[in-house]
C-alpha cells in the first residue's frame, strides 16, 4: 500500500542503496526488533506485567531524543505536541479500568 502511494505521488526511488541506509537498517532490525523483543519477554518473565509495560512510556521518549541528537532533527511545536498525545495515549491506556461487561 505504502508503496503504492509513493508511486502516486510521484516520489523518486533510489538508483542505489547506501551502505549507510543498509546500516540503518540493520540497526532497526536487530536493536529495534530482536533485542527490544527478547528484553520484553525476559521482563514479562521476571516483573510485574506493568512494570514490564513502562517501555511504552520510554520507547517515545527514547525515540524523539535520539532523532534530536544522532539525527539531528528539527523539533517544531507539532511534535511537541504529538509526543504528549502518545504519553496521554499511553497513560490512559495503562490506567483504564478493566471491566468486563
Amino acid at each position: 500500500m505504502c508503496i503504492r502511494d509513493s508511486a502516486y505521488a510521484g516520489e523518486s526511488w533510489p538508483a542505489q542503496i547506501t551502505a549507510k541506509s543498509w546500516g540503518a537498517m540493520l540497526f532497526l532490525v536487530v536493536l529495534g526488533s530482536l533485542v527490544a523483543y527478547s528484553a520484553y519477554q525476559y521482563l514479562l518473565k521476571t516483573v510485574r506485567p506493568l512494570v514490564a509495560s513502562s517501555n511504552t512510556f520510554v520507547n517515545p521518549v527514547v525515540a524523539f531524543t535520539v532523532g534530536i541528537w544522532f539525527a539531528n532533527e528539527q523539533v517544531t511545536t507539532n511534535e511537541y505536541i504529538a509526543l504528549v498525545v502518545i504519553l496521554v495515549g499511553v497513560v490512559l491506556v495503562l490506567t483504564a479500568n478493566n471491566k468486563v461487561r
